[in-house]
């Protein structure tokens, strides 16, 4: 069993086990741990979580709301807590919009408490307020979170820098499925799918990675004339001929994310492999497929949300270890980890530098976010900008 997969194994269980994370350490790592967990130990920490509006960005939007009602829902649990987070929306916009955009981050200047800002955009036009914001607020820890503008001017002007990428995932696809038991990679793919140069990146790492691991691979075309409807009955009656020709071990995989609906549905009757759907996480639409009722505070709690899906396949469906996902979905989840990191490095007194250790983040990660992930810096030397890649896990 490799390292790879020894990883995954660890993640799935950790679905299950979330609140036994500790147990099995040493004592001193157990400590350890525990001193990162404990937020009653925490100093004074108000983290700022700056995104656009929903319209414009949801997946950062919703995670910083997710952020700022845990928050809100941990203070009116404890009084004591002293952590908090507040969600500042830019208005639409906002490279055009310079005076709106100044009076947000007025107001996080004039909030003595705050001493973290996070932000995250998929525009660029933010770096003159931040600038201008950390001239007379050097207390405030600022970290980007997917923030587009050029990097060596992120690496200048913010503390931190963290940003997501699909590393290697074709051959982390192929890998975990032969890990799994599937004995032959299928995958559905039009011509149109396949002109998508990510995509043809991805189906390249799928081939090199299952020829390495001796399992057949097999295109099923779909044609590109087909209607959406058209498309999912040709998928699912594929399928039952896929599995009567070749049994149960195979996995199925698609690009096309109109499709993840179909598979997450036949895969209850068929019980075949399912190493990833289109995209890395997409536990949201299991559990609404599923029929998976959640409340609001918990609609980014990805380990919640995993272990809801493990139980409804194990213990409805007779399903388990057929089906695997990133951990997280690391647009979302980049919110979270960074407000966890700011919160923890404000509160042990903890300078920035101490994040370049990839070891320490990863600590970081699994203590608060309950998440197994790995970091790597984006440019050899530096520190201050990482690459977080959330672990595979199986449900």
């Amino acid at each position: 069993m490799n390292k790879k997969f020894k990883k995954i194994l660890l993640a799935s269980t950790s679905i299950v086990l979330s609140s036994l994370l500790l147990i099995g350490c040493s004592g001193k790592e157990s400590k350890n741990q525990a001193e990162l967990l404990d937020s009653k130990k925490d100093l004074n920490t108000k983290v700022a979580i700056v995104t656009q509006s929903k319209k414009e960005n949801e997946r950062a939007f919703s995670s910083a709301e997710s952020e700022k009602l845990n928050s809100l829902y941990r203070i009116e649990r404890d009084p004591k807590k002293k952590s908090s987070v507040e969600h500042f929306v830019l208005p639409d916009n906002f490279e055009s919009n310079e005076k709106a955009t100044r009076d947000v981050f007025d107001k996080i200047k004039k909030d003595k408490k705050i001493n973290v800002l996070v932000l995250s955009s998929n525009k660029s036009g933010s770096l003159p307020y931040i600038k201008d914001l950390k001239k007379e607020r050097k207390d405030i820890m600022t970290i980007s979170a997917n923030l587009n503008e050029d990097d060596n001017s992120l690496i200048d002007t913010f503390d931190l820098n963290f940003e997501t990428a699909d590393i290697d995932r074709g051959e982390r696809i192929a890998e975990l499925a032969k890990s799994l038991g599937a004995e032959r990679f299928i995958y559905f793919a039009s011509d149109k799918d396949l002109s998508n140069e990510k995509n043809k990146k991805i189906l390249d790492g799928i081939v090199s990675k299952s020829k390495q691991c001796d399992m057949p691979t097999e295109e099923i075309k779909i044609a590109n004339e087909l209607n959406s409807y058209e498309k999912k009955a040709f998928l699912s009656n594929k399928i039952d001929e896929l599995v009567k020709k070749y049994g149960k071990d195979i996995n199925i995989y698609s690009f096309d994310s109109e499709l993840d609906e179909v598979l997450a549905s036949k895969l209850l009757e068929q019980k075949f492999f399912v190493a990833e759907f289109s995209k890395p996480n997409v536990s949201k639409l299991l559990m609404n497929i599923y029929g998976i009722k959640g409340i609001s505070r918990m609609q980014e709690n990805f380990v919640w949300m995993n272990s809801q899906i493990g139980t409804f396949l194990r213990v409805n469906h007779d399903i388990e270890r057929r089906v695997g996902s990133s951990g997280v979905d690391a647009d979302s989840y980049i919110i979270k980890f960074a407000s966890d990191l700011g919160a923890n490095l404000k509160s042990k007194n903890k300078g920035a530098q101490t994040a370049y250790n990839s070891y320490f983040l990863e600590k970081i990660s699994r203590a608060r976010g309950k998440t197994e992930s790995g970091f790597v810096n984006k440019y050899k030397g530096v520190g201050n900008f990482k690459i977080i890649d959330p672990d595979q896990i199986v449900y």
